[in-house]
């Protein structure tokens, strides 16, 4: 196995992307994949995916069947597992961002984006095109229909679905 990337340690860990150094039996290309190590350089995540989000915290966003350059639809599955490699929530989300806390994500889900915590239950309904991370008080900024506004952390608009764009500071 051969190490060809390694991302900057956060709170003693690194995401790692590997190839494994032996040729296939028909010459293809192997493909890398991607693990987490500790800071002694053991695999805690196992390099078995094909992409990983990893922001510090218990918890790491995983990818099987991500393809580099193509369409997040059509590349591959996200879910979550803890840092044992045990899946928390299952891989089918075609998007995903973590958030800060390590138990709160955005997801998109058949084309919709919602918002889902560790246990996979659905905190946010899958009904918009697209929901960021909260600011420091809790507001989460999400365009719908083409426009943008801001939920809280329940859902609830707090700022309309009326302007091209949203920033917080």
């Amino acid at each position: 196995m051969m190490i060809i990337d390694i991302y900057p340690f956060i709170n003693g860990k690194a995401v790692v992307w590997v190839k494994d150094s032996v040729f296939t039996e028909d010459n293809s290309p192997v493909v890398a994949k991607c693990g987490l190590i500790n800071n002694i350089d053991e695999f805690i995540i196992p390099p078995i995916y094909d992409n990983i989000q990893y922001i510090g915290t218990d918890t790491v966003a995983v990818n099987i069947g991500f393809k580099e350059g193509k369409k997040y639809q059509y590349s591959g599955r996200w879910g979550i597992v803890d840092l044992n490699n045990q899946i928390l929530v299952p891989l089918k989300y075609t998007d995903m961002i973590c958030w800060e806390d390590g138990i709160m994500f955005s997801a998109e889900y058949r084309r919709k984006w919602g918002v889902i915590n560790i246990k996979g239950e659905v905190i946010i309904p899958f009904k918009f095109d697209w929901i960021s991370w909260p600011d420091k008080n809790g507001n989460i900024p999400a365009c719908k229909a083409g426009k943008y506004g801001c939920l809280n952390m329940k859902g609830n608009v707090i700022l309309p679905f009326v302007y091209d764009s949203v920033t917080f500071k």
